[in-house]
């Protein structure tokens, strides 16, 4: 997928790219109106689609997903934030454990906090009132607060991923560092000092196995 973005009156297009279909870059598709997000956000795919958060509400977390199935928009409800100037600048979208998440910063305070908070399926829902086939289906999802991490120094952080045993993986920000967060005990560890040098070359990507062989697809 690529994203435009063009000046005029803020909108967003996206166009679609389909693996193995040799049709090149095709069928550009309008942001509904009331969304705008940036063109070096890429999005994130978790569930069958591609989403975003709308920076045009700067009060709250409003979350716009793409599917790649359907090539449709629609909203999905936005996490349990109490509204204040700038939440979605606070928020980043992210794929932890396999679902996605919204990992909401706060540095405002003494006591620094990370909270993560994942888009997890339930058996509750309300279906009522008029609504499309997808955001009935979001109905029976809800967001779960999985981790809340706290700190006192000046430091920031990034998540990357949750291990199999739970613990949280966090980059600190402008080192190499590497933390460890276990629920179990809430503490935030040391798990690797990388220092300070060259640490704008360091990245954890994590891997995903894949059964696409882009070879077969006539893709190389």
């Amino acid at each position: 997928m690529e994203i435009q973005n063009t000046k005029i009156r803020s909108r967003n297009t996206i166009q679609v790219y389909t693996l193995g279909s040799h049709l090149g870059w095709r069928k550009e598709e309008k942001v509904p109106h009331y969304c705008f997000f940036s063109s070096e956000d890429s999005g994130v795919f978790g569930n069958g689609a591609v989403h975003w958060i709308n920076l045009r509400e700067s009060q709250k977390c409003d979350i716009l997903a793409f599917g790649l199935a359907n090539e449709e928009f629609w909203p999905i409800p936005s996490p349990p934030y109490t509204n204040s100037f700038g939440a979605n600048l606070c928020s980043k979208l992210t794929l932890l454990g396999g679902n996605l998440c919204v990992v909401h910063s706060n540095y405002q305070s003494i006591n620094k906090r990370l909270d993560i908070r994942a888009f997890k399926k339930t058996n509750n829902g309300n279906s009522q009132g008029e609504k499309t086939e997808k955001q009935r289906e979001y109905d029976t999802w809800s967001w779960s607060k999985e981790h809340s991490i706290a700190w006192e120094v000046e430091v920031t952080y990034t998540p990357f991923v949750i291990t199999k045993c739970s613990t949280v993986l966090l980059w600190e920000n402008e080192t190499s560092n590497l933390r460890c967060f276990d629920p179990r005990t809430s503490t935030l560890e040391k798990y690797w000092d990388g220092g300070e040098r060259d640490s704008v070359y360091v990245q954890a990507v994590p891997h995903m196995n894949s059964l696409v062989s882009l070879k077969e697809l006539g893709e190389i």
